[in-house]
């Protein structure tokens, strides 16, 4: 499920690929490699700079996997992705010992936005999923719009990096 509150990852991006989170399903009746082209499908999105670095990056990492891009309406499956963030709170207790007998708990509280990246590889005409990715993590700023390039395209292939090539 994607989260209501988008926010554009031009001035956010979801930090340090290391520590991203992904997660994956697919339908194992699906032979994924006979499909040879794709459609990239997305939602509305007012910041057209990220759309086009995040279609970029798609295109780039399915066609190095031997599929082809394709018009909607003559591809073999669709692409669609998703991406949003929400407000969380993590709290952290601490037990301080204070001499042989004692002590405090102390508590902390941090707060931070978490960003969800999602992809959906959907049958055209079942309209079904057969492969599916999310992708979590705390969202941090990127200052250069070369620094989101790199890390839009570093996201992307780490989300696709187990669908399966031709």
């Amino acid at each position: 499920m994607i989260l209501k509150t988008f926010i554009p990852i031009i001035a956010i991006a979801i930090t340090g690929c290391s520590s991203l989170k992904v997660y994956t399903d697919f339908d194992p009746s699906v032979n994924i490699p006979a499909k040879n082209s794709f459609a990239i499908v997305h939602k509305s999105y007012n910041d057209s700079i990220v759309v086009d670095r995040i279609n970029a990056a798609i295109k780039t990492d399915l066609e190095s996997k031997g599929y082809k891009q394709m018009p909607k309406e003559k591809a073999d499956f669709d692409v669609i992705y998703e991406y949003g963030s929400k407000n969380k709170t993590d709290v952290e207790s601490d037990f301080v010992p204070i001499g042989f007998f004692g002590g405090y708990t102390e508590v902390s509280n941090y707060n931070y936005t978490e960003g969800t990246f999602d992809v959906r590889m959907v049958n055209p005409s079942t309209k079904k999923d057969f492969w599916t990715a999310t992708a979590k993590n705390d969202l941090d700023k990127k200052e250069s719009p070369a620094e989101r390039t790199k890390y839009i395209d570093e996201l992307i292939s780490k989300i696709l990096k187990k669908f399966p090539s031709k």
